[in-house]
């Protein structure tokens, strides 16, 4: 027999998966939303994934908070990396905080049984009429609500009211 030399088969060098895909953040809840002024305010969070490493919550970072004693808009910013680095696109949501009046803006037809009593006369007047009420707000803790007056009879009807503590303006 010849010398021959057994060849050995050529053995390839596994090729590295180079990990270039960045995580996804997706919002959960809202990517805008509305609270009212002094209530709690639960970040309803977002989730990470990534083609390679799979679901990675873990990894998401939230920066900024939401201050529910201050009116204005706030915004929660969420970044994420995955286990090679790749930064995810930032995604945000933004949150307002506004003063409980400020839900009730717009124009209202308030029904209204007023008693009318004339100084002088004896007797009462006790009628049912309607009124116009706007409320105008602003970001302010204070806001103005207008309600009409009426007139009933010979006498104008200055409704006695109040919103919340609020400045109520009567025309």
């Amino acid at each position: 027999m010849a010398g021959c030399k057994k060849e050995e088969p050529a053995t390839e060098t596994p090729t590295a998966t180079v990990d270039t895909t960045p995580p996804v953040i997706t919002l959960t809840g809202k990517s805008n939303d509305t609270i009212a002024l002094q209530t709690a305010y639960s970040d309803p969070g977002a989730t990470v994934i990534d083609e390679t490493d799979g679901s990675i919550n873990t990894a998401l970072n939230t920066t900024s908070t939401v201050n529910t004693a201050l009116t204005g808009n706030y915004t929660l910013t969420y970044n994420a990396k995955d286990a090679a680095g790749n930064q995810a696109v930032t995604k945000t949501r933004k949150v307002r905080v506004q003063n409980t009046a400020e839900f009730l803006t717009g124009s209202y037809n308030v029904a209204c049984t007023c008693m009318a009593v004339i100084p002088g006369d004896t007797s009462t007047t006790i009628t049912t009429d309607n009124y116009s009420a706007n409320a105008t707000v602003s970001s302010s803790v204070n806001t103005v609500f207008t309600l009409s007056a009426s007139k009933i009879g010979p006498v104008n009807v200055v409704p006695v009211t109040s919103l919340n503590g609020n400045t109520v303006n009567v025309t």
